[in-house]
């Protein structure tokens, strides 16, 4: 039986730190360091489309992040699009977190070639729509 050794959040930015990861596209994904496919070009457009859709949308509202990582208790994904709290210097040292995220998904494309959003939503969703602070009201 094999079993797999499963890296902390920490691990990994000691790895990324160190060099040992470099010029390959992973991420960490529930503990477990994944590499990750290439992107299309309709895939690339769409996500950029949809994110500069959604800063108009929530311009000093909120920060929308692209193709940038964020980082959950066991897993540091690049999400296409995230939703988070301003101001944006606050993510100088570190990456958001779930207390600072809004929403955060993923676009796929289908198998007709053209790109539809899809998104995923993050655990802290609901909770952060429903305050009386939200900037989406």
């Amino acid at each position: 039986m094999k079993t797999l050794a499963k890296w902390s959040v920490d691990d990994y930015h000691r790895m990324v730190e160190a060099g040992i990861l470099r010029d390959r596209h992973l991420e960490l994904l529930a503990g477990e360091i994944v590499e990750m496919s290439p992107e299309t070009p309709i895939h690339y457009t769409t996500a950029k489309r949809s994110t500069k859709y959604l800063e108009g949308l929530l311009s000093g509202k909120a920060d929308v992040r692209f193709n940038g990582p964020i980082t959950l208790s066991d897993s540091e994904p690049e999400p296409d699009i995230a939703i988070v709290q301003l101001p944006e210097s606050s993510y100088s040292d570190h990456h958001p977190a779930p207390q600072d995220m809004f929403w955060y998904g993923h676009c796929t494309v289908d198998n007709f070639y053209y790109a539809t959003p899809v998104f995923s939503w993050s655990e802290n969703l609901s909770c952060n729509l429903r305050r009386s602070d939200s900037p989406f009201g």
